[in-house]
């Protein structure tokens, strides 16, 4: 049966927002703040609570070694060494985060959702730095209240003095600067990565990258000021976190999907990638030795 050519220009369908799977905010919608760019936020925000679920054995892990740490690593060891519990968090959690698509090997399925790429890196990297913090602040808080004094009456009877320990306004700022700088280069390391061993890597070259970073600002302070004051470490470490984040959400939004995220086996030229891998992290121990021996200076 022959249809009526419709009457006007007017009445044929337009191909718009909708028609693409896009809503077309109103006035009142924009008023009260409903319209796409809240629902990417709100988007953003339960992909963050998702990621927070798919990772809560590893944040329940660290909250555990947390409080072994606190209650425990005072009675063998200096209680300053808590402080490095946000640090190790930041080495395991960014490429557990940034890479975990590409370590699954599921990578290309998870770019097939509705969830953008943007969107997924946002989400992730929310939860891993609001916990890179939440964890160094309660290491801090810890180490300031002397929480470990409360086990060590429970054993012993007449408990000694407590340590006064006044870390300095130095020690203080790299004890928050270090872990995210950390975090972020081994983020966008391993959200880049394009094989399972490369993410897996991420941890080391995000390591290295801070620590070459802290050691450089380090020398410019002792040619400036004779000593370290973390004037230009600090700057220096978060310019190097937000610069690689920047970048690395530009990069990730035209990356395309790793398709080799089977099984865990060596790559073409494997040893060449092992080599490079070993004197990265010789790198990693050089730097941390020459840390460890100046590390007294830090408290000055």
């Amino acid at each position: 049966m022959p249809t009526t050519p419709p009457s006007s220009a007017s009445d044929v369908p337009r191909r718009g927002p909708a028609c693409c799977g896009e809503e077309s905010p109103s006035p009142a919608a924009r008023a009260r703040g409903t319209g796409p760019v809240w629902s990417g936020w709100r988007t953003t925000w339960r992909w963050a609570c998702a990621e927070w679920r798919a990772h809560g054995r590893l944040l329940l892990g660290f909250l555990v070694g947390w409080l072994a740490v606190v209650w425990f690593l005072p009675l063998v060891a200096h209680p300053l060494w808590i402080l490095a519990h946000g640090l190790a968090y930041a080495v395991v959690a960014g490429p557990a985060l940034g890479g975990s698509d590409v370590i699954r090997g599921c990578e290309e399925f998870a770019f097939a959702g509705p969830v953008t790429r943007g969107q997924r890196y946002v989400a992730r990297l929310l939860l891993g730095g609001a916990t890179v913090l939440a964890f160094t602040a309660m290491s801090v808080v810890a180490l300031a209240g002397k929480l470990s004094d409360v086990l060590i009456r429970v054993f012993v009877r007449s408990a000694p003095a407590s340590l006064e320990l006044e870390p300095s306004l130095t020690l203080n700022a790299l004890v928050w600067s270090v872990p995210l700088a950390v975090f972020g280069c081994g983020f966008v390391g391993a959200a880049l990565s394009r094989t399972r061993v490369q993410a897996l890597q991420a941890w080391l070259w995000g390591a290295l990258a801070a620590l070459a970073v802290l050691r450089g600002m380090f020398w410019l302070e002792e040619l400036r000021f004779g000593r370290l004051n973390g004037w230009f470490a600090v700057p220096g470490l978060l310019g190097l976190t937000f610069t690689a984040l920047g970048l690395g959400l530009g990069l990730y939004r035209r990356k395309e999907a790793a398709v080799d995220g089977g099984s865990l086996r060596m790559p073409p030229g494997w040893w060449t990638a092992w080599i490079t891998a070993g004197l990265g992290l010789g790198a990693v121990g050089v730097l941390g030795a020459w840390f460890a021996r100046n590390f007294m200076r830090l408290m000055e």
